[in-house]
């Protein structure tokens, strides 16, 4: 059985994000290429174009750099960044109100996407955007961070 967290078949849309985490200070390499012993969920709030309404979406997080940008940007060290990622499509993970999830490997707080990744969570859903294998909603805001072990 294929794992979920790959990926095969042409590339239909390539998404360019430019990303501002970095490394563990002292660290040899960054976080990203270590094993993280702690996951986390982090859920992400998308404005509707209706004032006051808005969609929740949710990513696993795996990265020691990405854990460490969730907590800076929810204690106000950081500036919100755009989350973005590949999409896997049929397979919810943590993102149980949808039937996509965000690759965790190629998650990241970006500075700046590209537009035609920029859609409300449910319209991912649809088939105008079924060809699209990236997710970057520009509106997106981190609202919450849940340790893994704690949603058992």
């Amino acid at each position: 059985m294929r794992s979920p967290f790959t990926f095969g078949g042409p590339t239909v849309v390539t998404v360019a994000v430019l990303s501002l985490a970095t490394p563990a200070s002292g660290a040899a390499g960054s976080a990203k290429d270590t094993a993280q012993a702690t996951e986390y969920v982090a859920t992400f709030a998308v404005p509707h174009s209706n004032a006051g309404l808005e969609e929740k979406f949710n990513v696993r997080l795996t990265s020691g750099d990405d854990i460490k940008m969730a907590q800076d940007i929810l204690a106000k060290r950081a500036p919100q960044r755009i989350p973005a990622g590949e999409l896997i499509r049929g397979f919810s993970d943590v993102n149980s109100s949808y039937s996509w999830s965000i690759d965790p490997d190629t998650f990241t707080f970006a500075a700046y996407a590209l537009k035609i990744c920029d859609v409300m969570p449910s319209f991912v859903d649809t088939d105008g955007y079924r060809n699209v294998e990236s997710y970057c909603p520009w509106h997106g805001r981190l609202i919450g961070l849940t340790p893994i072990a704690s949603l058992s």
